[in-house]
């Protein structure tokens, strides 16, 4: 539609965005799933994410969660023989042990890194179909009252 045009780049978030041709406030929407987490230095890597975005610009991440900040996540065990998992050091009060985090340690790294704005859609963008075949209605975007249009 007008006015919804979309790029995507590729992108190095261990590495300075202007080394990798990017400009500062170029970009509408940052968006990633599963990635950042892997940081090496997550509070530059979120920082230079923010420099990214235009004024009113949105991060969007999607982010296998722990249920605590030690607790360990079912699917992690494959992703600990991967040295870019185990790589991702340990930040006080962001996160104990390498790879995933907790929906704390993410608030507080946004936090840090700037954000001010934040959500946590739990439930799913949408949300789960209701009993009449609808999303939105119990959970979701809409439902939680967040932000956002639809384009």
């Amino acid at each position: 539609p007008e006015g919804c045009d979309l790029s995507a780049v590729r992108f190095d978030i261990n590495l300075d965005p202007a080394t990798q041709g990017l400009e500062s406030a170029a970009f509408d929407l940052v968006f990633g799933v599963n990635t950042l987490h892997l940081a090496r230095d997550l509070p530059a890597t979120l920082t230079n994410l923010r420099a990214l975005l235009r004024p009113g610009g949105a991060l969007v991440i999607g982010e296998l969660l722990r249920p605590g900040m030690d607790a360990a996540v079912h699917l992690e065990l494959p992703f600990t023989l991967l040295a870019e998992y185990r790589n991702a050091p340990p930040l006080p009060g962001v996160r104990s042990r390498p790879g995933f985090m907790s929906i704390r340690g993410w608030m507080s790294a946004l936090e840090r890194a700037g954000f001010t704005k934040i959500y946590n859609v739990l439930h799913g963008f949408e949300g789960e179909l209701d009993d009449r075949h609808r999303r939105n209605t119990t959970a979701g975007w809409r439902f939680e009252g967040l932000p956002w249009e639809q384009c």
